[in-house]
């Protein structure tokens, strides 16, 4: 998928994404306080849950919400997402590349 989405929206099992059975679930964490070497502000983030589900996904989102989470890194409730969230890079997609971007995101199975 563009902008490798999955490398980091897969489950996280056992140090690598299981893009088998996790497409979209979410969970790999990054930069504890205890790993030296990354930069401070990726600590304690958390890849999201990007699948269907309206509860612990985007299934609740509006397109607009999503869109505005992947090129401006505003979540839905108006926090500042973290990095390494690439949001700067997207910023630049067209909106059709966007919206192709939602409509493959929508087509995620939901996963609690």
């Amino acid at each position: 998928m563009i902008g490798h989405c999955m490398e980091c929206h897969a489950a996280w099992s056992r140090g690598t994404s299981d893009f088998k059975n996790g497409l979209g679930h979410g969970g790999r964490p990054f930069a504890p306080t205890n790993v030296h070497g990354f930069d401070p502000a990726w600590r304690g983030s958390i890849a999201a849950n990007v699948t269907s589900d309206p509860t612990d996904g985007i299934g609740a989102w509006t397109d607009d919400e999503v869109a505005r989470a992947i090129t401006k890194g505003i979540a839905r409730d108006g926090h500042q997402l973290k990095p390494p969230m690439g949001y700067s890079f997207y910023a630049g997609l067209t909106g059709g590349d966007v919206r192709d971007i939602i409509a493959y995101l929508r087509t995620l199975p939901p996963l609690q």
